[in-house]
């Protein structure tokens, strides 16, 4: 997904160093990936082993897709 920022927000990023809030995706998207990251440690209990969280893009696809 592109984004472009308005000059505004090129402003305040010249200004302060930063710029937020810049919205990343829809809340039905995050609510899906919330869902899933629910989901998977809920996993964690039964076959994740410890350092599952190292590079969990590897693991899982909702995590790749963040990344």
């Amino acid at each position: 997904m592109r984004k472009v920022l308005t000059e505004q927000q090129v402003e305040k990023y010249h200004r302060d160093g930063f710029v937020y809030p810049v919205d990343l995706m829809s809340a039905e998207q995050a609510k899906d990936y919330l869902t899933r990251l629910e989901a998977a440690e809920v996993l964690q209990v039964h076959w994740l082993v410890k350092g599952s969280n190292f590079k969990p893009h590897l693991v899982f696809k909702w995590a790749d897709e963040l990344a």
